[in-house]
């Protein structure tokens, strides 16, 4: 072929020749990934590192297990909860909430309870209540039942000093409260209660308590979102407590954390490539550990937002459960790759670069979770009862070493 020919075919070459490049770099495996360890045991509620990466908590059927982060062999002896369906670890690690049949809390290092359980009652659709740890395991807070002079329920959310147990605060609700967290530093504590004013539909009601006095910081936030499942988290504060990012129907919102206002072009960023609305509810928001991020998923895919900007630093993908890593880079989802076959595919996403890392056979993947250096990643296995723990880039050890 002579050049005269090939000149006007030169730059439909070049673009094939790029994009069969950028196949090969999204779809090649990074090439320190490998397996580590599979963990036994029930792992179909949740998987968690602990915040300084010492260890990292499965949990599963009627029991929470503790593993060495880093040797991957049990602390303890498995934590016996029924009907476990959620637990939280306070970021210090001295602290584990179970949930299920009532509220327990145990010392992760030993295995020990720390007091008497909680008798937080079942959410009607059979979720967990709503319950969560202070950052420094200095208190836990819960939702109750009470009765009411005519014997009518009402709901409180309980605040309670995890040694001594003493009841601290005891905030009314006048509906069932869906969601309850903490602050950072535990100065405020905010809280969600549904709502359904027909004929326009339900929504929920945010509240945002000073927990030193426990009133009220500002006048209820009420949106049109609907919370349900204890997997769900409609509202985060950020790492320094200074900002809250509230879910409303298919987008966010971002309040000042201390007095709930709220802040000036707080929402997404609309883009011609990507709206700042989507066609689904927003089924979690979380910030990144410097708070300058933040990953939105509402149970079929995921972005990562610039949380000073809120514009989308990776286009919206496929994933209906998503973790990103405490330094911001990466975020790992669970992928549904066949109905009929009933396989998922657990992927690594680089969040700079928005470029997918590695992508991993996987089967009905229930939880991730990064290690807080993102470079160990934990993946919960409902079918098969283990919880995979995978390297990404770490040189593999041989024999020799």
């Amino acid at each position: 072929m002579n050049r005269p020919l090939l000149a006007p075919l030169l730059p439909l070459l070049l673009t094939l020749l790029a994009a069969a490049s950028a196949s090969v770099a999204v779809d090649a495996p990074a090439p320190n990934s490998h397996l580590l360890a599979k963990l036994p045991g029930p792992c179909d509620v949740d998987v968690q590192f602990s915040r300084g990466g010492r260890f990292i908590v499965t949990a599963g059927g009627n029991e929470a297990r503790v593993w060495d982060a880093q040797t991957l062999r049990p602390i303890a002896h498995p934590l016996k909860h029924d009907d476990l369906v959620a637990i939280r670890v306070s970021d210090r690690g001295n602290v584990l909430l179970t949930v299920g049949a009532g509220a327990r809390l145990w010392d992760p290092r030993t295995g020990k309870p720390l007091g008497e359980p909680l008798a937080v009652p079942r959410h009607r659709d059979d979720s967990a209540w709503p319950a969560d740890v202070s950052s420094d395991g200095s208190m836990v807070a819960a939702t109750v039942a009470v009765r009411g002079g005519a014997a009518r329920p009402g709901w409180e959310v309980e605040v309670w000093s995890v040694s001594p147990r003493k009841r601290l605060l005891a905030l009314r609700h006048q509906a069932e409260p869906g969601f309850v967290a903490f602050s950072p530093g535990a100065k405020r504590l905010v809280t969600a209660e549904p709502f359904d004013h027909r004929p326009h539909g339900g929504g929920e009601t945010f509240h945002l308590w000073d927990v030193a006095t426990g009133k009220e910081v500002c006048p209820p936030i009420v949106t049109k979102y609907n919370y349900g499942g204890a997997e769900n988290a409609p509202a985060a504060f950020s790492p320094d407590g200074t900002r809250l990012a509230i879910a409303s129907k298919t987008t966010f919102r971002i309040h000042d954390g201390r007095t709930g206002l709220l802040l000036p072009d707080s929402g997404p960023v609309e883009s011609e490539d990507e709206p700042a609305r989507w066609g689904a509810d927003l089924a979690s928001l979380h910030f990144s550990a410097d708070g300058r991020r933040i990953l939105a998923q509402n149970g079929g895919w995921f972005g990562v937002w610039d949380a000073a900007t809120r514009t989308l630093l990776t286009r919206s993908h496929d994933g209906s459960i998503a973790a990103m890593s405490a330094e911001r880079k990466r975020v790992v989802s669970r992928h549904y790759v066949s109905e009929e076959r009933d396989k998922d595919a657990v992927e690594v996403w680089d969040v700079t670069s928005d470029r997918l890392l590695t992508r991993l056979g996987a089967r009905e993947i229930g939880a991730l979770a990064f290690s807080p250096d993102g470079r160990r990643m934990a993946a919960g296995s409902a079918s098969n009862a283990f919880t995979s723990v995978w390297a990404i880039d770490e040189p593999q050890k041989t024999h020799a070493d």
